[in-house]
This record gives C-alpha cells, structure tokens and sequence, in this order.
C-alpha cells in the first residue's frame, strides 16, 4: 500500500478515486507543531524550539501506523512555503527514511499523474524561509511589539499583523497621505503618499 498525505480532508474523497487501489489518502489540516505557545521558542543561535500544537499530537498518532505499514509515503501539501514546511513537520515527526514529494495545484487525473511522475525530496530553502519568517514572526510579537505599546500607548501594537501592516504600527490610526500624524509617545509619523490612493 502506498500513502499519500494531503492537506485538506475535502480533497481526500477525489484524489482516492484518481489514485484507485493499492493506495490510502490521509488528512492534515494545517501544521502539526509550532513554537511553543508559552516561551520564545528562539534560541540565542535563532534555532527553533518546536512542540505539538493541539491537534498535532493526534494527527500524527493517527497517521504513524498507516505510515508505518505503506511501502512508500507520499508528501503531497500544498506547494508554497507553508506546504513545504508542513511536509518537513510530517517527515520529522513520523521518523521517515523515505519519502516522496509531490505536489499540484488542481486536482485532476492529469496533474496529479504528472506529480507522481515528477516526484522531488523536500526544498529545504522553503523550510527555511517559513522557519525565518516564523521566527521573525515570534521575535517581533515578543521582544518588538511589547516595547513599541509602551512607547507609542496603543494596546494593538502586540496583535499579529500582516506583512503590509507592519509597516506602519499605528495600523488602524493611519491620517491619510500627505499629512503627518502625532502619536501619544510624541513620534511623528509621516504618511507618504507613493502612488497609492
């Protein structure tokens, strides 16, 4: 038997009857470990400290003796930075020796007979950007955020924000272009207008 992993449990049902005997699709839904909730989980050398995150330790008990038993085990998450990593999760987690990636964006007989025929081993330049940006992710919410609320007074500062918005950590308070805004600390910030409405 041989096992494919996927990511979403929507997709298992369509790729089985693609795939047909001799083959068992599993489930994941997002990543199995994470930085530890509690702790920086970035060591001085910014090595990442992983733990299960809650559904994680299930989802690889489940999947661990189906792993175990399958000739050959398939990688199939989604082909992004975040697919990539979560493909490695599943590897180190499941004590793998051997796998297979593949990966396809539609899911149709063609594309994934094309995957299967153009397997690769994991592109570890994209664990590692995720890990960067996770790591970066976990600096700034703990070291950067809380000292920007003090200096600034504004509470928002320490929730997540998108890429876009941590330009600006005033986000939400944002004058429109061409104008200057002063903040509560007496930080002066300047709203460029570059094109942009």
């Amino acid at each position: 038997m041989k096992l494919m992993i996927v990511e979403s449990p929507n997709k298992k049902k369509k790729i089985k009857s693609i795939l047909g005997a001799g083959w068992e699709v599993e489930a994941r839904v997002g990543h199995v470990r994470d930085l530890p909730p509690r702790s920086l989980g970035v060591g001085a050398d910014y090595a990442l400290t992983y733990e299960f995150n809650e559904r994680g330790k299930d989802v690889i008990s489940k999947l661990k003796p189906i792993a175990q038993r399958a000739e050959e085990v398939y990688l199939a998450t989604d082909p992004d930075r975040e697919g990539e990593a979560i493909a490695w999760h599943l590897k180190e987690t499941l004590k793998l020796r051997s796998y297979t990636r593949v990966t396809f964006d539609s899911i149709t007989e063609a594309v994934i007979r094309k995957a299967l025929a153009t397997p690769r081993q994991l592109n570890m330049n994209l664990v590692h950007a995720q890990e960067a940006r996770r790591g970066a992710d976990r600096l700034v919410g703990y070291k950067v955020s809380p000292a920007l609320s003090r200096q600034t007074g504004l509470s928002s500062l320490t929730k997540r924000r998108s890429s876009a918005d941590r330009r600006c950590p005033a986000y939400g308070r944002v004058p429109r272009a061409g104008s200057a805004s002063l903040l509560p600390s007496g930080i002066t910030w300047l709203i460029e207008n570059r094109g942009h409405p």
